[in-house]
């Protein structure tokens, strides 16, 4: 077992003791599936652990998704007589900290320094996910979690996780050709390139991507108080009915998306 590995199953050993006393319930097929898991990936085991412990605190019933003959998303959820499903997925430490620049542990000298967002690597899960989202008859949620320390702190708050409806914006001013100068007030603009949900269609349009998402959870696993918030997609195959989980945030697009105006808010 590497120091890494070690360190892992140490910080969230009631976590992992939970998670496998839930699984004693169900099919052994399941547990064993977890153990190879943590086994071979433990970041990515121990995030699915995390999230299982989540819809715990918020759903009134939780229970595998995964069926062993041909898979499946991670979690099936049943809330005020409706259902809908979880998949898991994890943004490991080394490429969190690869993406961001941010530190993977408590640096308390290190003070303010530059950084990124995950915004990118969130599109990326959203991509990789979509086709095994598809394949449920309810909605389906896709929970990003990450173990990282000042990625769970700073990328996974609202205001980083409003860049997966928008991708990340830039200040703009009207340009004068005439007077060669910015004219105007300065308003904020983007290129939806990192956003998960919608990207530019002909000329000004708009139109949605990754449909099979219904909703996303960004989660902060590393950081002692965890950080849990939702981004609703504007146009699901699948709508998720965000008062199932009233206690998470969620930030979703305001009416005025429909006529290219993106602004966001939290509800």
């Amino acid at each position: 077992m590497g120091q890494q590995t070690l360190q892992i199953r140490t910080a969230y050993a009631e976590v992992i003791q939970s998670h496998r006393e839930w699984l004693e319930r169900f099919p052994s097929a399941h547990g064993n599936r977890w153990e190879n898991l943590l086994r071979d990936q433990p970041e990515a085991a121990v995030c699915e652990a995390c999230v299982r412990q989540v819809l715990d605190d918020h759903v009134e019933v939780v229970e595998p998704g995964e069926d062993p003959s041909h898979g499946g998303p991670d979690f099936r959820c049943s809330q005020r007589g409706q259902i809908f499903y979880v998949e898991s997925t994890c943004i490991t430490s080394h490429v969190a900290t690869e993406e961001t620049g941010l530190s993977s542990t408590l640096d308390i000298d290190g003070g303010f320094r530059e950084h990124s967002n995950l915004t990118r690597i969130i599109l990326g899960e959203c991509r990789n996910k979509a086709r095994q989202c598809s394949k449920v008859d309810a909605p389906c949620l896709l929970a990003i979690g990450t173990l990282h320390f000042e990625a769970s702190m700073v990328c996974c708050g609202q205001s980083h996780v409003e860049h997966v409806l928008t991708s990340r914006p830039s200040i703009s001013m009207a340009f004068d050709a005439a007077l060669a100068q910015a004219v105007g007030e300065m308003f904020q603009t983007t290129d939806l390139r990192w956003s998960a949900v919608i990207r530019p269609a002909n000329g000004t349009l708009l139109e949605p991507a990754r449909q099979s998402i219904s909703a996303l959870l960004v989660c902060g696993f590393g950081c002692r108080l965890w950080e849990v918030n939702g981004v609703l997609h504007p146009d699901p195959v699948r709508r998720f009915e965000r008062e199932l989980l009233p206690k998470i945030p969620f930030c979703r697009f305001t009416p005025e998306y429909s006529a290219g105006r993106l602004m966001v808010q939290w509800i």
